[in-house]
């Protein structure tokens, strides 16, 4: 399970606009990714005889930003029908509280939303709820918050202190850019003709100009409104890999760190010649999936193995380095695998975790990674806990 993440737009295809680009490539590393649009999208009619056209336009749109998210792989997609262009006509604790129920029901790790200044109103007061919303009640935090850019409703605000769109966080989209622009392609009552801001071709310039200030090919820009971290530095920057025969004499000594030997069944430390035979046996096991966290120069902090042992059920372990504990690692390397495990076993429905009762580290760790359903294992003094897989609801 990777991170969840909320997107909180007033109009479909302000989504793809401002963050479409991230929103793949979180859908790719197995992040949880729900879009909520909250505006009708089409302008309000007041005259009766317009109401059946009005709702056709905005169930043809609907359409179309089912399509536009299905491609960027969201799992979720949400409508709801406040008054296009008339946010500010509506109590702002009205919109504040489907927010926080948003924010309640998904528990986001990251939000995503409009640029307080845009030009558009509706823009304006979205950015006014999700920041009432999130704001950081202890034990309720959002940890993180980004504001991006819409074309056509950001750079046409004037150039005044305090409205203009300064980013100071640009993520690499380079590998994603197509899949933005497929994605834009499908609002096909949105697209305008180039030179508008809301063409497919403008929004390619944008996003390599923006690639040009920072030295990538294609960037989205965002304002980050709230960063809240219990480590310091780049300690926890890591990748992951498959692991190698390389990774032998690494993971042996994981295994036989005194706390590791102390939480699992057998404390006996583990020989080289038994581990080597174990390991060699583990990486051709087509059941057995390991991956290494890699950090900065080629580092190693730690490993996650999952092995299949029923028919759609896999057991899962995790082991950081000793120098590498007390820093959130074993958090975010379990949400990576899992999404990595998940994306290339989908026959695997649910994960289990075999835990020593003294260990509430780990019951910690796994419980806040969405694992439940706590019973005794078969081994005395453990017990499991099971994460089931989420489905793609679109």
């Amino acid at each position: 399970m990777g991170s969840n993440v909320l997107v909180v737009m007033a109009h479909p295809d302000d989504e793809v606009l401002g963050c479409g680009g991230v929103i793949a490539k979180h859908s790719r590393d197995g992040d949880y990714v729900v879009v909520a649009i909250l505006g009708q999208g089409k302008a309000s009619r007041q005259n009766e005889e317009d109401l059946d056209s009005n709702n056709a336009e905005i169930l043809a749109l609907h359409k179309e930003a089912k399509r536009a998210n299905e491609i960027l792989g969201v799992r979720e997609l949400l409508f709801h029908n406040f008054p296009d262009n008339l946010l500010d006509s509506i109590p702002l604790l009205e919109i504040v509280q489907y927010v926080e129920e948003l924010k309640c029901k998904y528990r986001p790790d990251i939000v995503y939303t409009h640029h307080h200044a845009d030009i558009n109103i509706d823009h304006q007061q979205i950015f006014k709820a999700v920041i009432t919303a999130c704001r950081p009640i202890q034990g309720d935090q959002v940890p993180y918050i980004y504001s991006c850019e819409v074309p056509s409703a950001t750079e046409w605000q004037a150039p005044l202190s305090g409205l203009s769109f300064q980013p100071n966080t640009f993520i690499d989209i380079s590998d994603t850019l197509d899949i933005k622009k497929k994605a834009l392609a499908a609002y096909c009552s949105e697209l305008r003709e180039y030179p508008h801001p809301r063409s497919i071709e403008a929004v390619d310039i944008i996003s390599k100009r923006w690639g040009t200030t920072v030295g990538y090919r294609a960037v989205e820009p965002f304002v980050l409104i709230r960063n809240i971290s219990k480590t310091v530095g780049d300690g926890l920057r890591f990748v992951l890999r498959p692991a190698n025969k390389e990774d032998e004499v690494d993971i042996l000594n994981w295994r036989n760190n005194q706390l590791a030997r102390g939480m699992s069944d057998n404390h006996d430390v583990i020989g080289a010649d038994i581990h080597a035979l174990w390991y060699k046996n583990k990486l051709a096991d087509p059941k057995c999936s390991i991956y290494l966290a890699v950090g900065d120069m080629d580092k190693k902090l730690g490993v996650i193995r999952f092995d299949i042992f029923d028919t759609n059920c896999s057991r899962v372990s995790i082991n950081v380095a000793a120098n590498c504990r007390g820093k959130g690692l074993g958090k975010e390397l379990l949400k990576l695998g899992i999404g990595e495990y998940l994306r290339t076993n989908e026959n695997v429905k649910n994960l289990e975790a075999m835990i020593k009762y003294e260990n509430t580290i780990s019951e910690y760790i796994f419980t806040q990674s969405g694992f439940s359903n706590r019973r005794d294992a078969d081994i005395q003094g453990f017990f499991n806990l099971v994460y089931t897989r989420k489905d793609v609801l679109i």
